[in-house]
């Protein structure tokens, strides 16, 4: 088959998005399946940018800066649905059979619903991030305008796809109360990798955890949807002392903010 994969970040970018979508095309792949990558990136002269990287074809599309927080980040994945439209209605040598799409992004619904009618084809949601519900939970959105439009942009993304994988069965009360047409199958899809060949030299020499202490330990992804800030300001230092270990394995957003306060 040939799969049109829609995602925010691919390699070389070192994201959490990027890595799990790497992992599942190279899987792809190696079955036996088609594969084109489409995805942005900020720093490159071209609109467009194809190349063929092993057997998987990937189309760079050129998006505005994402440097500039949250504000720049909304106001480039807001251009999302018509680059992509934009940049692959004159191509003709694509086959598609499935489009598969990697949110957190919200913004894909226009481009999934003009890729299904192009290629008479089904659309897959992989689903990592319930965005605006998350901003809201943590207090970082107010339910206001921004907050409803969102919504809006939301369950246009959602409707637009024939099948939604969410990330935990805690997430299936979220969509039974959303009212999307029956049709739209929702469904657990349990995160993916690769496994690890070799450890690189630090990692192999370098061991934190003490069993003679409480370790803690948090691999994942560290962006604002998880809140690891949160975590970290709920543990009372004052009772552990010396006598625990944390260790964070991943990256995010809040990297850096983590990596300064422990």
């Amino acid at each position: 088959m040939n799969f049109i994969i829609l995602t925010d970040y691919y390699h070389p970018i070192v994201k959490s998005g990027s890595i799990i979508v790497g992992d599942l095309a190279n899987e792809l792949s190696q079955q036996g399946h088609k594969i084109t990558i489409v995805t942005f990136v900020d720093n490159q002269s071209k609109a467009c940018q194809i190349n063929l990287e092993g057997e998987i074809q990937i189309i760079r599309i050129r998006s505005l800066t994402r440097k500039y927080g949250r504000v720049g980040r909304l106001l480039s994945e807001q251009s999302y649905s018509s680059k992509i439209i934009r940049n692959l209605k004159n191509l003709q040598n694509i086959p598609c059979d499935g489009i598969i799409c990697l949110s957190p992004s919200i913004f894909y619904g226009k481009a999934i619903r003009w890729l299904k009618k192009k290629y008479n084809s089904k659309a897959y949601l992989v689903m990592r991030d319930i965005f605006p519900k998350w901003a809201a939970d943590t207090g970082l959105l107010k339910k206001g305008l921004l907050y409803k439009y969102f919504k809006l942009v939301e369950r246009n993304l959602y409707s637009s796809c024939d099948v939604i994988g969410i990330e935990a069965k805690s997430d299936l009360e979220y969509f039974e109360n959303y009212e999307l047409n029956k049709s739209i199958k929702i469904e657990v899809l349990n995160n993916w990798g690769s496994p690890l060949n070799r450890m690189d030299d630090y990692l192999s020499s370098y061991n934190p955890l003490d069993d003679r202490k409480v370790n803690i330990v948090y691999g994942g992804n560290m962006g604002d949807a998880q809140d690891i800030l949160s975590l970290i300001d709920s543990i009372d230092y004052s009772i552990l002392g010396e006598r625990a270990v944390m260790l964070f394995i991943g990256y995010g957003d809040q990297f850096e903010k983590i990596k300064n306060i422990i």
